[in-house]
């Protein structure tokens, strides 16, 4: 926002500035969606292996003088692992994937040598769960809509 509408908004009395928030989109009504993730990896390609073998497929990308790095995209969104900086642990996030058949995932999963299973497939309310650790001990949760 810029500093003279700041400056406006505040010469206004709460209801107006609440009006003019609803008018120029800013607040409650504006539209957000997550478009972008970014995973610092201790070794990005032992990372992006581990995410191939849930079906994701990256490509690799570098940015001017920027570190070389992969990046997945689905519908809008973008999954990034980039190496985490000399010293610089491993963020520590929890990243869910929803697929329509976890069964052959999972499957699939438990035959890897290099697969962490923290939960085998488990049902919590109105869907089917499985949680992963991935090699920067991240937690992954893969699930499964139930329908009833």
């Amino acid at each position: 926002m810029s500093r003279l509408l700041s400056v406006a908004l505040a010469a206004l009395g709460e209801r107006w500035r609440r009006e003019a928030y609803r008018f120029v989109g800013i607040g409650a009504n504006m539209k957000l969606a997550v478009n972008l993730l970014v995973l610092r990896c201790k070794d990005i390609e032992v990372t992006r292996r581990f995410y191939e073998q849930l079906g994701l497929s990256f490509v690799e990308e570098k940015h001017g003088t920027g570190p070389q790095h992969y990046a997945w995209e689905s519908g809008g969104f973008v999954l990034e692992l980039y190496p985490a900086a000399e010293g610089q642990a491993p963020d520590n996030v929890r990243i869910g994937f929803s697929t329509p058949l976890l069964a052959d995932l999972s499957g699939n999963l438990r035959h890897s040598s290099d697969m962490n299973i923290v939960k085998q497939p488990y049902a919590v309310a109105d869907r089917l769960v499985m949680l992963l650790e991935d090699p920067d001990g991240r937690k992954v949760e893969l699930s499964q809509p139930l329908h009833r």
